[in-house]
């Protein structure tokens, strides 16, 4: 055994660039997990469901004001831009910072202006809605950051600021809530105060490095791929942070704390899947550059299938993880996991065609079919809340990421037709069986949550394939980590 670890750790250490970015990445985001893993019982003990809804709702506005006062710019448009200028990208990175901060001084103007209606709509307070914009502000200066490091495979750094994001979070929050009255209110002030005080050192470091807050062709650049981005970014921020609003709207703000503990356990492998398709965005970009496609077809493959094997288990654990997240008094949550775990695994093949999208730059395709998602989810939700409860925001939520996954793979094979591609890029149909199968039997497994045995037995059937399965398995992780030339 003392063997084998050794031989993997050497394995890594001569891995390629990416490999190494995607272990380190995807640790943190383990990291990450086990952190909110260990609090989020806490909190939830701590708080009532009504005060949990307080802050679940919080975190909604939070990402739908994100990407109308920054535009999304530091995810895909930055990624793109890194390839148009490579020889001017650190003024690349500052330029973007400086518009995003523009942006974001005209939309603390306009809530100046519309404070109290505003402040009422949203549901905060005006001095918590004042801080969350100063947040906003410097958010994009962390994240074109972390981006700029992702693009280079430099992660050592955002290791480091990642892990110190996930300790002094909960931390300070345990802080807040334990001596505040308003322990609501309190865990979204110390949300606002740690990113603050970490995105606000990387931000001043931005503009002290390159001193470049203002370029004309970049700004003009970046506007023209961002704005039709938008409503793509803000259909897709809805579609994720809909439900929880439209629960509190028609179930009352306690129903929204359940749902959003069951949306946060079911999530939890999100991150991981999001870490490892931003650590290969870059490698799959630069392959298609240099014209090298044939590698990237098995890659997605692997990725797609650990991806869902993780959701699979992780469904098949529904009772435990709520049990653990949360206590006997979100225990009706587990229903919500199935299929909200299942949409987790959709936004993670559609986020691999998206990547193929952005390349190609079909910025119009990916708002028509977000757009389009978006007023589907509204529509359903507002149906069959009011008819079946909480519980059919998860499935509504399931049908419409379905329907951006279908959409989404023939803008990706349009836009590969329309530059001469014979053949997709991806082995569309393993993933059509696999995420088809995934679907059904993950949705299925919610019957049989009662019986203990039949779950864990799937669980122990899974895990004789995988040791049956042991050499293909390290064939195939051995395949990737010897990519030297990514």
């Amino acid at each position: 055994m003392q063997e084998k670890i050794k031989s993997y750790i050497m394995k890594m250490q001569n891995a390629s660039a990416p490999v190494k970015a995607a272990f380190w990445f995807t640790v943190c985001s383990i990291i990450n997990k086990c952190i909110q893993l260990i609090t989020v019982p806490i909190f939830t003990r701590i708080l009532t469901t009504t005060e949990y809804g307080q802050y679940s709702i919080f975190v909604s506005w939070q990402s739908i004001l994100l990407i109308i006062a920054t535009l999304n710019i530091y995810s895909n448009v930055f990624n793109n831009g890194m390839i148009k200028y490579p020889q001017e990208q650190d003024k690349f990175l500052s330029s973007m910072q400086g518009l995003t901060t523009s942006i974001t001084l005209v939309l603390m103007l306009v809530f100046l202006c519309f404070r109290k209606p505003l402040s009422e709509f949203i549901g905060l307070p005006v001095f918590l809605i004042l801080i969350l914009l100063v947040e906003i502000m410097l958010t994009p200066g962390y994240e074109l950051w972390a981006a700029k490091q992702r693009f280079d495979f430099k992660y050592k750094k955002v290791v480091a600021s990642t892990i110190a994001l996930v300790v002094l979070n909960p931390l300070v929050g345990l802080l807040f809530v334990w001596v505040a009255r308003e322990k609501g209110y309190a865990r979204i002030l110390s949300v606002l105060v740690v990113q603050i005080g970490i995105y606000g050192a990387i931000y001043l470091n931005n503009f002290k490095k390159n001193k470049t807050f203002y370029n004309k062709s970049f700004w003009k650049y970046a506007l023209c791929l961002a704005i039709p981005l938008v409503p793509h970014y803000l259909s897709q921020t809805l579609l994720n942070q809909m439900d929880r609003i439209m629960i509190s709207n028609l179930c009352g703000t306690d129903k929204a704390g359940i749902y959003s503990v069951a949306y946060s356990g079911a999530m939890i492998l999100q991150i991981v899947g999001k870490s490892i398709q931003s650590a290969f965005t870059p490698w799959i970009y630069k392959k298609i550059n240099a014209g090298q496609t044939k590698e990237i077809k098995g890659v997605v493959n692997g990725l797609i299938l650990l991806v869902g094997a993780m959701n699979f288990m992780l469904i098949c654990l529904a009772p435990e993880v709520i049990a653990v997240l949360a206590g006997s008094k979100y225990a009706e949550a587990i229903y919500v996991i199935p299929p909200v775990t299942c949409s987790a695994y959709l936004i993670f093949v559609y986020s691999m065609f998206c990547t193929i999208e952005f390349y190609y730059e079909q910025t119009k395709a990916m708002m028509i079919v977000s757009v389009a998602g978006a007023a589907v989810n509204y529509i359903t939700n507002d149906i069959f809340i009011k008819m079946y409860g909480y519980y059919a925001a998860g499935y509504t939520t399931l049908f419409c990421y379905l329907l951006f996954t279908i959409a989404h793979s023939f803008v990706m094979g349009r836009a590969l037709k329309k530059q001469g591609y014979c053949n997709h890029i991806y082995d569309m149909s393993f993933i059509l069986l696999f995420s088809g199968a995934f679907i059904v039997f993950g949705v299925l497994m919610s019957a049989v949550y009662a019986h203990i045995v039949i779950r864990y037995s799937i669980l122990a059937i899974m895990g004789l394939c995988i040791i049956i399965n042991r050499n293909k398995l390290h064939d195939g992780l051995k395949n990737i980590l010897n990519k030297k030339n990514a």
